[in-house]
């Protein structure tokens, strides 16, 4: 190894001494950010099976993800969109997620697209490990859920997500006006809390690793998907769809 010193430098006997790089606070810096930067790349992109993307691009939809052996459809669940719909998407989703944010503009943007053609079921996922806020902003949106009014709670609890807390939570079931005594009860329902827990193990079953997933007629996709990345799956899974 040729050291770059100049001839003053390497005939200084003082100056030519070199400390490991492990103490130089510059390299824990430098690697530092590189573990940040490529965590934050990592978890900002749609996790999408080398299956999938050629299905995207335009491939045979026999490419597609493998459909759910667990059944992730419910019932009693929060849904926009028409029962008979060929599309049925659900979504696992954490309040608290900003990922969650980005995507939740994203779908309904799709909704008003194909408003015939797409039914979206909310199932809660709380990543609480991480995501403080995520539970308690599950439980006010479950207790809006039991006044008919969950879509616009949730709406407002993403667009004001760096404002989480009890405080909010409460405001907004006041613009909504929401039964006060209602409400306030159902946050400290322990049914509520067993419900999101339901919907939970139920994504772990289903292989949920993080949020949002989405299981679109059963094939999982994870991550932030672009309005066009969603119109070729749709179309690649009716395609196939049909076939059977």
């Amino acid at each position: 190894m040729v050291n770059n010193f100049s001839t003053q430098q390497v005939d200084n006997p003082i100056i030519n001494i070199k400390k490991p790089w492990y103490k130089k606070i510059v390299w824990w810096l430098v690697i530092l950010l590189a573990i940040v930067w490529l965590g934050f790349s990592w978890l900002s992109q749609p996790n999408l099976s080398s299956e999938t993307t050629e299905s995207l691009s335009g491939s045979q939809a026999s490419n597609l993800p493998p459909i759910s052996q667990v059944k992730v459809i419910s019932q009693d669940d929060p849904s926009l969109g028409p029962a008979y719909a060929p599309i049925t998407i659900v979504e696992f989703g954490d309040f608290e997620c900003p990922f969650c944010r980005q995507s939740y503009s994203i779908a309904k943007q799709l909704l008003e697209k194909y408003p015939d053609g797409l039914r979206l079921i909310y199932r809660d996922f709380p990543v609480s490990s991480i995501h403080p806020q995520a539970l308690p902003a599950a439980q006010a949106a479950n207790c809006a859920y039991q006044q008919n009014n969950f879509w616009p709670y949730h709406d407002k609890l993403f667009d004001r997500q760096n404002e989480l807390g009890n405080s909010l939570y409460l405001n907004l079931a006041t613009d909504l006006n929401l039964n006060m005594n209602n409400f306030k009860a159902c946050l400290n329902d322990p049914k509520i809390v067993k419900e999101i827990e339901e919907d939970l193990a139920v994504g772990l079953k289903a292989g949920v690793q993080g949020t949002p997933a989405w299981f679109v007629n059963g094939r999982k996709v994870e991550g932030v998907l672009p309005l066009e990345v969603w119109e070729k799956l749709i179309t690649a899974i009716l395609k196939e769809d049909l076939k059977k």
